[in-house]
């Protein structure tokens, strides 16, 4: 597939057009809401779900009087509302020399002016700028600067992106796609963000001259006696075995990562790797496999942005992802389809889920949830994926759902082994807050509406919003739980629904 760049540009420039021209107490949708339709659309494609994008347009207005610089009105649209201030002998603190603003001190003026008017609070927030800057002249001492905030959520970023290269690395091009098309159609934001994921690896964390993204996502579909591609590589630049305390075996031949050839050979290799146990590559080339601790990636953590180590992990077939020094992800793959690495979900972040939903159901609060917490755990390791329910009304539920699911007697299961297969079969797990299980193999229903679930999204997601919806309207306490198949937890509640 192929995208027209030339075209996106002109759309761009007429989008320019329109934001010099625009009436700021009524904007366009042009403007505002189709941009914002692309960027939400992206953003859920790229696993952002929580980023909650929106749309804000700044204008400055700025003289110049007797060589002196002075800021005249500042005015910005957010939220359907336009918030507007004159100001009277406001002298700018910027270069006295130039007759002209710099795009970081637009910005910087438009933020300012939304924190002192207290329009919205911007310290749960952050702003990216729209790089075009359209300049109106309104006469020969008088400029008009307008710009496009793009506002998501910093809690977003600090959950998800503890390295927010990839995501950085978005942001800087993402722009492109939401105000130079029109379409924001799932085949087209694919093929843009693998684009720009393909050039992010390659250019800017692999710059060995070769496309090393593709080549990684290659050796992922590869199986080695009917078993998934699993294992991990590290890269490190200039590798030298006596340059580590760590058990190297260094081979006496080379393997080329660049030749297609060697990739079966290398993904044979990769059944060597497990726990601490890598292939190691120095970029081009697997010199050999080694123990890497969490002890010697924190020994080398002050190399993390010079590109000197990273990792990569294969979970399943199709599925890899891009680990920093410090094991952070940067970036999650599925056959070729980038995302944003999704929120680590922790014992005290469940409990406290648990806690708004259902209450305080003991003593001691830090333990309320903790045989809930311990299926999870086991659940995670089942590589297919699955679903848990957590139901105030569990053991009613597993009645009214007898036909499709198989109610069982209920138990408090502790035993690892038969969590593991439980959670093997298709359908979701029953639980009450307690932990004690009612059923298995649930088929969800639920009431479907316009504007709950995603079309973007898999099964698991809007059968477990459908699901909570149904809940909601009888008014019962919920709580889903959704294992992806690469173990990662995404906890849904009522909260969700509209998400």
């Amino acid at each position: 597939m192929h995208i027209d760049y030339s075209q996106q540009e002109s759309e761009m420039k007429r989008y320019n057009e329109l934001l010099e021209k625009a009436d700021l107490n009524n904007p366009c949708d042009r403007l505002v809401t189709d941009p914002l339709k692309i960027f939400s659309h992206l953003f859920t494609k790229l696993g952002m779900e929580g980023a909650n994008p929106n749309i804000i347009i700044g204008s400055v207005i700025y003289k110049r009087i007797d060589g002196t610089n002075y800021i005249d009105q500042i005015t910005t649209y957010y939220n359907n509302s336009t918030t507007s201030k004159k100001y009277t002998n406001n002298r700018a603190m910027y270069d006295e020399f130039s007759p002209y603003l710099q795009e970081d001190e637009v910005y910087e003026l438009i933020t300012d002016f939304i924190n002192c008017e207290t329009i919205y609070n911007t310290t749960a927030k952050l702003h990216l700028t729209y790089t075009n800057l359209p300049i109106h002249q309104k006469g020969s001492e008088t400029i008009e600067y307008r710009t496009v905030l793009i506002e998501h959520s910093n809690e977003f970023l600090i959950n998800n992106c503890r390295d927010s290269r990839f995501y950085d690395f978005l942001f800087r091009r993402i722009h492109q796609q939401a105000f130079g098309s029109q379409d924001a159609r799932d085949d087209l934001i694919e093929d843009y963000s693998q684009r720009l994921a393909r050039r992010w690896v390659n250019e800017e964390i692999f710059p060995y001259g070769y496309n090393l993204y593709d080549k990684v996502h290659n050796l992922s579909l590869l199986k080695y006696e009917g078993e998934e591609s699993k294992g991990q590589i590290i890269f490190i630049d200039e590798f030298k075995a006596e340059y580590h305390e760590n058990s190297i075996i260094e081979f006496e031949k080379r393997i080329s990562l660049r030749d297609s050839e060697n990739l079966r050979s290398i993904r044979k290799l990769l059944e060597i790797s497990h726990d601490d146990v890598f292939l190691i590559c120095d970029g081009e080339y697997i010199r050999g496999t080694g123990v890497f601790s969490d002890n010697y990636r924190y020994k080398y953590r002050h190399n993390i942005y010079n590109d000197k180590v990273f990792t990569i992990k294969f979970n399943s077939q199709g599925c890899w992802e891009l680990r920093n020094n410090k094991n952070d992800i940067m970036i999650n793959v599925s056959y070729g389809i980038p995302s944003l690495p999704k929120q680590v979900i922790d014992r005290n972040t469940f409990n406290n889920e648990c806690k708004k939903i259902f209450g305080t159901c003991c003593d001691e609060d830090e333990d309320c949830y903790e045989d809930v917490w311990n299926f999870i755990e086991e659940a995670r390791k089942q590589k297919h994926g699955t679903m848990i329910v957590i139901n105030e009304l569990a053991a009613e539920e597993a009645q009214r759902l007898s036909r499709i699911c198989f109610p069982i007697k209920p138990a408090l299961i502790n035993d690892l082994n038969l969590i593991y297969g439980l959670t093997s079969i298709d359908g979701a797990v029953m639980l009450d807050p307690m932990g004690v299980c009612h059923a298995i193999g649930c088929i969800l229903d639920g009431v479907s509406r316009d504007d709950i679930g995603n079309s973007a999204r898999g099964a698991r997601f809007n059968s477990a919003l459908r699901y909570i919806n149904y809940c909601v309207d009888k008014e019962m306490k919920v709580l889903v739980v959704i294992v992806s198949e690469d173990g990662m937890i995404d906890i849904k509640t009522k909260d969700n629904l509209f998400e």
